[in-house]
């Protein structure tokens, strides 16, 4: 009887701390998530952004102590080069204390989510919800300045950075653009500080609940609602998206079995569903004001389109390079220039080639081991990096490598690996 009681108040205990660990995990992946959202706000001394990965690090630090026996090549291979590049990129054009406390900040993140010691599953979860609420919230803007004719502004400007100005009259008004001129095209974006923030943080949870098998009633809802989303930004690039994920999820997914392959493509039910969607985005691309005017944005090679606009001036940059700045790059400084640097052209003009295949690594690593929805993501993250500068930007790129270290994680997602001399691909425990 003793022994029972006893057994019983040790279960109670376990159950109390395991509620308690599994609350601190939701709280932390809620303010993980926010991240790349406050990087634009004040904080202590840094951005509100940097500010909490700073005070959650104590935490961070301490689940990858706790698990450090994890840490072997086939946890960790997805973050290894990332974590080189974070070392190499503040070492490259001169070291500085504060500059290597950045980059430990960011390494132990890393290797703690690669080791199991971050929930990844409540960062991701928590980021789905935010992108939910956005969701939704960008409906009632756009039912309010359509319908009752006002902006309802939903970001804080008072509460920005000097330096994020230049967004601080299009998140008052909906239409002023970065360069100050007014639009025709109304271009909400919740509580997002610009309409491109809110399509590079909602594009991976559509894609997670459009891109994998098992489709259920609530994930297709959420595919809806974050569809409407992003699509409600006007974003040229998140226009195209959306299109993209629909056809591809059309293409392979088998609503018989619930299957998401290639096997699915050849379909007759597929090919005519494809058709059919094909027509119908024509039909409100022609016929849908704003939806029209994302296309023409995408399309326009000016500098005021929406891709012409953040690469032409960039990759002519490049021509300027010479020698070893093609090797190791030119400065880390480049307040002397005033246009858009995607991801690509900025890493390959501060790190040269070196730290771009680095920066690269993760991506490319979950490319190609990784099975669906991750390897789409990693795929589309690297396209977009001819067009953005957040691919590389450090909380844009730590919430990316988030989702795909999830991804690298979760059973059966990780394609077979074939090592020499009988060995397997399987992870360590």
């Amino acid at each position: 009887m003793w022994m029972k009681e006893r057994f019983m108040e040790n279960e109670k205990r376990k159950a109390f701390y395991s509620e308690k660990e599994d609350l601190i995990d939701s709280i932390f992946g809620f303010l993980l998530a926010l991240t790349p959202i406050l990087q634009h706000y004040k904080g202590i001394g840094v951005n509100a952004g940097f500010t909490i990965l700073i005070l959650l690090w104590p935490w961070a630090l301490f689940k990858l102590v706790v698990n450090y026996r994890k840490l072997q090549p086939a946890n960790t291979g997805i973050v290894l080069g990332v974590v080189a590049f974070m070392v190499y990129k503040e070492i490259i054009h001169g070291a500085s204390v504060i500059r290597l406390a950045y980059a430990a900040v960011m390494i132990v993140y890393l290797l703690a989510a690669a080791c199991g010691g971050i929930n990844l599953k409540k960062v991701i979860s928590a980021a789905a919800k935010i992108a939910m609420a956005a969701s939704v919230l960008i409906c009632i803007q756009s039912l309010c300045y359509y319908i009752l004719h006002f902006h309802l502004q939903l970001v804080p400007t008072q509460l920005l950075l000097p330096e994020s100005h230049i967004w601080v009259a299009g998140a008052q008004t909906g239409v002023i653009g970065v360069t100050g001129h007014r639009g025709d095209l109304y271009r909400p974006s919740a509580f997002f500080l610009e309409p491109s923030h809110m399509y590079l943080y909602l594009f991976p949870q559509l894609m997670l609940v459009l891109l994998d098998s098992g489709m259920d009633r609530s994930r297709f809802k959420k595919a809806i609602l974050f569809s409407a989303g992003i699509l409600l930004t006007t974003s040229g690039m998140g226009l195209v998206t959306v299109v993209c994920v629909w056809l591809l999820f059309i293409a392979l997914y088998n609503p018989e079995d619930k299957s998401f392959a290639f096997k699915n493509f050849f379909r007759k039910q597929n090919l005519l569903l494809m058709l059919a969607f094909a027509v119908c985005a024509l039909i409100m691309i022609l016929t849908v004001p704003f939806i029209r005017a994302a296309v023409m944005r995408f399309l326009d090679l000016s500098s005021g389109g929406a891709i012409a606009g953040r690469t032409r001036r960039a990759f002519n940059l490049l021509g300027t390079m010479t020698g070893a700045q093609w090797l190791v790059g030119v400065t880390t400084d480049v307040s002397h220039i005033s246009f858009n640097m995607p991801g690509f052209v900025a890493t390959l003009y501060k790190f040269g080639a070196v730290g771009l295949a680095l920066s690269y690594s993760g991506y490319v690593y979950s490319l190609i081991k990784v099975r669906a929805p991750y390897l789409w993501i990693s795929a589309l993250i690297m396209m977009l990096s001819f067009f953005t500068a957040h691919t590389h930007g450090s909380f844009y790129m730590l919430y990316f490598m988030f989702i795909l270290i999830q991804g690298d994680q979760e059973p059966g997602m990780r394609r077979a690996l074939r090592l020499p001399h009988g060995g397997s691909g399987k992870r360590a425990k």
